[in-house]
């Protein structure tokens, strides 16, 4: 089993049209979010301007839950208003507009990967068995303690957890001190990969 623990001063910042963008993630190794030979990207990203057109991701699969402030999404035949900590899922090749400023967190995945977002606020248990779970803290302070791995993982806000080539059900306790926001995504794929991210050289 591996555990990747990244915190704020590791992770890539660039500018899109509408703000800035954190890359807290990219998998595989050697992979590029403007080549858009990735499979899996993670990302938090601001959204500064009133009225701003999202990055089209064609063959991809998106998740977006604003963390800060609620905006109001625009798709061909629906409008939706999305508040804090609520999620949204959809094709990466929509024309999407945003009204409304906020801070995000994004996930994007290939046809190959199926994706599933939780916030968890209290202490809890959380047994998986997928290919990758991975964990980022929004506020607060908090320890994992996960299944046959030598001590406990203590995160701060902003820090991203990766877990990855369990060969067994794994468990996660989540022990938080006073109020916490943590999500978690399980990323699970059919057949072997060697799941390792890549942190260098990305836009």
């Amino acid at each position: 089993m591996n555990v990747e623990h990244l915190s704020s001063d590791s992770y890539e910042v660039s500018e899109w049209t509408g703000g800035k963008t954190t890359e807290l993630f990219l998998f595989p190794e050697l992979t590029s979010y403007s080549k858009r030979n990735f499979e899996i990207r993670i990302s938090s990203a601001t959204i500064e301007l009133a009225e701003s057109t999202f990055s089209d991701l064609t063959g991809y699969r998106r998740t977006l839950i604003p963390l800060t402030d609620p905006i109001t999404l625009i798709f061909d035949n629906a409008v939706k208003r999305v508040n804090p900590f609520q999620q949204v899922q959809f094709a990466g090749s929509e024309a999407v507009r945003a009204h409304g400023c906020t801070t995000d967190f994004n996930v994007m995945t290939s046809p190959r990967w199926q994706q599933h977002l939780t916030v968890i606020e209290t202490n809890s248990k959380i047994s998986f068995r997928t290919t990758m779970v991975v964990f980022y803290l929004v506020y607060g302070n908090l320890e994992l303690k996960i299944q046959n791995s030598k001590g406990a993982v203590q995160m701060i806000a902003g820090d991203f957890v990766a877990i990855s080539d369990a060969q067994e059900p794994t468990t996660v306790e989540v022990l938080g001190q006073h109020v916490f926001k943590l999500l978690k995504v399980e990323l699970n794929q059919k057949g072997d990969l060697d799941v390792k991210s890549s942190r260098q050289g990305h836009p």
